[in-house]
């Protein structure tokens, strides 16, 4: 098989919203979002029913990729993301990144701008005692200090107050991103779950939660490594597509069926080249159609891999132009631009289960919450037990990641060990 490395971008992003579909779809959660936080980016996608939603194009640095990815947008704040005032006065948090050398002026390796991490240190969202367990020294003063020479200062704010507006700013743009992601697809986050993972992604959530007013966010275990063990098990997949102009009616659908049992021959057989049973195939078909005069396409899918007659393909492009558009077409000729089967081998071996490291964690910290300092509880991940409940304010610590809950919210260990948590309601 030729190899096609274009198809390497943003696969470590995009095999974490493929988990963390299946994680939703484990708790029966139909609308979620995916929230994928590290240290220079933050990546979000919007799904439904456990569906990864893909799009047949994107740019990459300014570059358009005519090739298929999943449904993402990306935007520059993560935990290196820089904090600064600019010529106009006002706070601003990226798209510029420390990056991993500097990093954060808390690690020491010669960064003079705050980042996100600084203030989330400064706030004790962070151990002051270093992290991954202690094993990364922090320096929690002079990330005050920066922040104090680069924002504070020249805001007439005190360091606490300026670290709150850092994370203020950040998650004001990742709830931008979310929210624009969800009105593209014609989704509504109101209902929605978050499922938070890379290094950040826990720390953030709640405000994002409550921002955004969803129903709640998820936590998988060991959240800073979920794409990388994601990639570890789940499904082999490539898309095998063909550009065909034909019409959607009785006389041109023989062309059309002839081109979709190509595509699938060639797609079994890239299965089997990858040494994928034949009971562990399937051939998931998408169609780009657009109703005649139309200026853009719309993505239909048929998860089933089936070709539907005409008429029926028609109906599903109605209903996706009512759902992504909101008006409702009947009655119009459309056609189809572009064919396309995805070859998926379900893998026999799952990804590990990653088991919670413990940790020597101080019981209580003094947190910068949006209401003011408070002393909350410091939890130890590998600790809690399924069924376990608990109100905020409170911190759950483990190697990867810091889940921050807020006061007013509560927390529960589901059955897999995942977090999950919710808006506490009166009554």
């Amino acid at each position: 098989v030729t190899p096609v490395p274009v198809r390497l971008c943003l696969s470590g992003p995009a095999a974490g919203v493929a988990a963390a579909a299946r994680l939703a779809c484990s708790h029966g959660l139909d609308l979620v979002a995916t929230f994928d936080v590290g240290g220079t980016s933050t990546d979000v996608a919007v799904l439904r029913g456990g569906e990864v939603p893909f799009t047949p194009a994107r740019e990459i640095d300014g570059l358009p990729l005519r090739t298929p990815m999943v449904d993402m947008d990306v935007i520059g704040a993560g935990g290196g993301s820089l904090a600064r005032v600019d010529e106009a006065g006002g706070l601003t948090v990226g798209p510029d990144s420390a990056g991993a050398d500097p990093g954060p002026v808390a690690f020491g390796r010669g960064g003079t701008m705050p980042t996100l991490t600084d203030a989330l240190l400064v706030l004790g969202r962070l151990d002051p005692a270093g992290l991954l367990g202690g094993r990364v020294p922090v320096d929690v003063a002079a990330a005050a200090a920066a922040l104090e020479v680069a924002i504070a200062r020249p805001l007439g704010l005190d360091v606490q107050r300026a670290a709150l507006g850092v994370v203020r700013v950040a998650v004001a743009a990742m709830v931008r991103c979310l929210r624009a992601q969800a009105v593209r697809r014609g989704l509504d986050l109101r209902g929605a779950w978050l499922v938070a993972y890379g290094g950040a992604g826990p720390t953030l959530a709640a405000e994002v939660l409550r921002e955004a007013r969803m129903a709640g966010f998820l936590v998988p275990p060991e959240p800073g490594i979920f794409c990388a063990a994601a990639l570890l098990g789940g499904e082999v997949a490539a898309d095998h597509s063909a550009t065909l102009l034909a019409a959607v009616d009785d006389d041109a659908w023989p062309r059309v069926v002839a081109a979709h049992q190509r595509l699938r021959d060639a797609a079994d057989a890239w299965l089997a080249g990858e040494g994928v049973p034949a009971a562990a195939r399937s051939f998931p078909l998408t169609l780009e159609l657009r109703f005649r005069g139309q200026g853009h396409d719309l993505a239909v899918g048929f998860a089933d891999g089936r070709l539907p007659p005409p008429a029926e393909v028609l109906a599903a492009l109605a209903a996706a132009h009512a759902r992504a558009l909101g008006t409702t077409v009947e009655g119009r000729a459309a056609e189809l631009t572009v064919l396309r089967v995805r070859a998926v081998g379900r893998l026999a071996t799952a990804a590990p289960h990653p088991r919670p490291t413990p940790l020597q964690l101080h019981p209580h910290r003094r947190v910068g919450l949006p209401g003011g300092r408070e002393t909350v509880a410091v939890l130890d991940r590998a600790a809690l037990v399924p069924g376990t409940q608990r109100p905020g304010a409170c911190i759950v610590q483990e190697l990867t990641s810091t889940t921050l809950v807020l006061p007013g919210q509560r927390l529960r260990v589901a059955a897999d060990g995942a977090l999950m948590v919710q808006e506490m309601r009166d009554g």
